[in-house]
């Protein structure tokens, strides 16, 4: 504490006008100093809500972005499933086609190899009529059909 060149004890605190001017800046110097302080800390307090806000607002839009994301996903593997589903019933009947065409094909080729090797050991009578060459005809004509439509089935199968 400064002593008043005034007073007549040298200890004592000196309330003269320079000093008390003097005190009155400094803390007058300092309340600026603060208000400044105080309305920056604001200006960045106001900054951060409104940062916090649009931050808010950019997770709100991602969640609902999110959420239908999800959600197709499960509409999208739901109707592949159905898709699947649908696939190995229409699958199921070309594999049975296929199995019975096979089977025919395969029994018209042994009856066919059997009436070839008559011929060829002379157990018919060798005179064909014409009604037996015309069933023989449409016999070859329908082996060969399903032989195509079976060529047909595996390829469709193996490119499946």
């Amino acid at each position: 504490m400064a002593s008043c060149p005034h007073s007549m004890d040298g200890s004592a605190d000196c309330f003269c006008p320079a000093t008390v001017l003097m005190r009155l800046q400094i803390c007058l110097t300092a309340r600026k100093r603060l208000q400044e302080r105080i309305s920056s800390l604001e200006d960045n307090l106001n900054h951060k809500k409104s940062l916090l806000e649009s931050h808010k607002f950019d997770a709100r839009t991602y969640d609902d972005a999110l959420k239908k994301c999800i959600e197709d996903r499960a509409a999208l593997a739901a109707k592949c499933a159905r898709m699947e589903n649908d696939m190995m019933k229409l699958t199921m009947p070309c594999e049975e086609l296929a199995k019975t065409e096979a089977s025919t094909f395969a029994n018209e080729s042994k009856r066919l190899r059997h009436v070839k090797l008559e011929k060829k050991l002379g157990q018919t009578d060798g005179s064909m009529s014409t009604e037996q060459l015309k069933n023989s005809n449409k016999e070859k004509e329908m082996i060969a059909s399903a032989s195509i439509q079976l060529d047909n089935l595996r390829e469709n199968k193996f490119l499946d």
